[in-house]
């Protein structure tokens, strides 16, 4: 979608009072690998053909770990021709970071009401080490903090969920 932000006003327009909504957004620290790998398959002007797409993966797959595209494959997509395509060669993506997020929700005015708690257990757990007196481990900008420490706790998107006016 070329604006997130006016799919998302389009969205609360169309919904009922009081709807519950759940925003999930790519992240954009969990996304660092794959931002740099788009910057290399820009650069070099690579296209989303099968052929090139397989000659990028052997490349991963040859690089060391001192190599910015080594981590690419923790991300299973990778290894799916479909994708790897959507992943690393997609024409458009936006990431944000969490109070990006909130912004945006209440900005298409929604009111957040917080994370899914639906963030497995590793993510949950390292939430309670730093906010062990937060039980309900749903704050948006605490969720921040933690992937602050670690870009791999939620190595999928937030779940944010949000109501819409009325």
């Amino acid at each position: 979608m070329r604006d997130p932000a006016a799919g998302l006003r389009a969205l609360v327009r169309r919904a009922k009072p009081g709807a519950l909504l759940q925003i999930q957004l790519y992240g954009r620290r969990p996304r660092l690998d794959v931002i740099a790998a788009r910057e290399v398959i820009r650069s070099r002007g690579l296209r989303p053909g099968p052929a090139e797409i397989r000659a990028f993966r052997r490349e991963v797959l040859a690089a060391g770990p001192d190599s910015p595209l080594w981590r690419l494959r923790r991300f299973r997509d990778f290894f799916s021709m479909s994708e790897c395509r959507d992943l690393l060669f997609h024409v458009q993506e936006h990431q944000y970071d969490l109070p990006e997020i909130v912004a945006l929700a209440e900005q298409a005015g929604l009111k957040v009401l917080g994370v899914s708690r639906d963030m497995g257990r590793a993510a949950m757990l390292a939430y309670r080490a730093m906010f062990p007196e937060d039980a309900s481990r749903t704050d948006p900008l605490k969720w921040d903090a933690v992937e602050a420490r670690d870009a791999d706790v939620a190595r999928r998107m937030f779940p944010v969920w949000c109501q819409a006016p009325g």
